[in-house]
């Protein structure tokens, strides 16, 4: 069955929950689970904890795992990379369920890589920026031990993928396993940390062969040998350090559990000034970077839905172990589609790489799935991660869109093209999205059509018919009345 897909478009509603005050701003309400977590033992799957809780640890799970803090007694917890793509969604998702984050940082001196986390809802009163390299010994002390955090989310890791032979050490390897081991180990030192989630990658499970018919689980491991052969550096350290966190985990034995979340390629809004490297791909199939169409197959996932995942898995008392975070699997025709639709000005490519179509990967998603996580729509997920682009001023080589940010770089537009009457263009900055002109005819419907046949909706489908019916629809209802013939004004409610 097809996942349920959240609507488009909402930035910051990362928390769901019944209006009866037990959910999101309802905070005081919690069952008395205490006894009851000593009573089930080893049912509730806490991995390497004691099964002996104290009643204090039990009376703090009951208040983390129930339904987030209480408005008087947030629980503080660690965000390692806050100022990442992911790092900084989890922080925006953790300070809106009513917790208190201290998040980490390489570089305190610029200002402008860090104020706009302090712009956050609730971060005036509960987010502290903390300065650690991840990479020098006991840096992390101030941040956790210091703090006395209650969990950490350990998502900080290089923002590089690819990075020449003599340099894996210093920008992957050192940063990876020595800075997991080093925040672990500060953990293992801090009493009051119960739970430590790891951000990994499904690059540490699927490894470097497309195996057809085969369906990737949480069992699934990358061969090291072979990613070493095939100097794949990033799933290679990715692998490496997953691995090294269990190993200290099994060696150790410490007060707390770990958990690791290992998303696709993470897409979405950037709520920073710069897109990261994932998002920076997109962006090169929509600024004529990328010359083909790929043949391998693509798997996505929306990073307000990691986010989400993360704070689901510290939220319950019975996850454990390894969980894949995947939205779909798609092909690069299918991607690129999609891309051409949301910036229809953009020079997609359409010529296709050479060899044969990799088959879709398919991924055994029921661990999270039975946590209650559902997954936006890749449609949804790409036209939000174009608007953030355009949003930036990343897209005028393209699209010539005049954005109303003082800080966007020159462009070239002449004053005059900008008041063509085909043309409509609002200057309220940060106002939303900014309309511009798509021809009708850049996209042949016949072939848009042809499309959905191919699509895997028995297997692993990235999109239900009913979906592609809608997207479909929309995409050629999305003018305004009046519009010149031959081209359509997108709607600013759409993008």
């Amino acid at each position: 069955p097809m996942p349920h897909f959240r609507s488009l478009g909402r930035l910051l509603a990362l928390c769901e929950g019944p209006s009866d005050g037990a959910g999101c701003g309802g905070y005081g309400r919690y069952p008395p689970w205490g006894p009851e977590l000593r009573r089930l033992g080893s049912s509730t799957g806490l991995g390497l904890l004691s099964m002996d809780l104290t009643v204090q640890d039990s009376s703090w799970r009951a208040r983390m795992f129930a339904r987030g803090p209480s408005a008087t007694q947030p629980l503080r917890v660690c965000v390692t990379g806050a100022n990442g793509f992911i790092g900084s969604h989890l922080v925006a998702a953790l300070l809106h369920r009513g917790y208190t984050v201290m998040g980490t940082v390489r570089d305190l001196s610029d200002a402008a890589r860090t104020e706009w986390l302090r712009q956050l809802p609730g971060a005036e009163d509960r987010l502290t920026l903390l300065e650690a390299d991840l990479t020098v010994w006991g840096s992390m002390g101030p941040a956790i031990k210091d703090s006395a955090c209650d969990a950490v989310f350990h998502v900080a890791a290089p923002a590089t993928w690819s990075v020449l032979p003599q340099d894996v050490s210093r920008l992957l390897e050192r940063p990876c396993l020595e800075g997991t081991v080093n925040v672990l180990n500060t953990c293992r030192l801090t009493p009051s940390v119960k739970r430590v989630i790891l951000t990994s990658s499904t690059a540490a499970a699927l490894g470097v062969e497309c195996l057809a018919g085969h369906t990737f689980t949480e069992a699934d491991w990358s061969d090291v040998a072979a990613l070493a052969d095939r100097e794949a550096y990033f799933p290679l350290i990715k692998t490496k350090q997953e691995r090294a966190a269990w190993d200290y985990m099994q060696e150790n034995q410490p007060q707390f559990d770990l958990l690791s979340v290992l998303p696709a390629m993470t897409v979405g809004p950037v709520l920073g000034p710069s897109p990261n490297a994932s998002v920076s791909v997109v962006h090169s199939y929509l600024t004529g970077l990328k010359k083909r169409v790929p043949r391998t197959a693509l798997s996505f996932v929306d990073v307000r839905d990691v986010a989400q995942v993360q704070l689901r898995l510290l939220e319950t008392p019975t996850a454990e172990g390894r969980y894949l975070a995947v939205a779909c699997s798609m092909t690069g025709d299918h991607y690129c589609s999609v891309l051409r639709r949301a910036a229809p000005r953009a020079t997609v490519p359409r010529m296709t790489s050479d060899g044969e179509q990799e088959p879709l990967t398919r991924y055994d998603l029921s661990r999270l799935r039975a946590l209650g996580v559902s997954y936006r729509s890749i449609v949804d997920t790409l036209l939000d991660t174009v608007q953030a682009l355009r949003e930036r001023s990343l897209l005028v080589a393209v699209e010539g869109v005049y954005t109303g940010r003082e800080d966007a770089p020159s462009t070239g537009l002449a004053v005059e093209d900008l008041s063509n009457p085909k043309r409509k263009f609002l200057r309220q900055p940060f106002s939303g999205p900014e309309p511009c002109v798509a021809a009708t005819n850049l996209i042949n419907e016949e072939d848009l059509l042809a499309l959905f046949s191919t699509f895997d909706l028995n297997g692993n489908g990235w999109i239900s018919q009913a979906e592609f019916l809608a997207f479909y629809n929309g995409l050629d209802t999305m003018g305004v009345a009046g519009k010149p013939e031959g081209e359509a004004v997108m709607l600013p409610g759409f993008l």
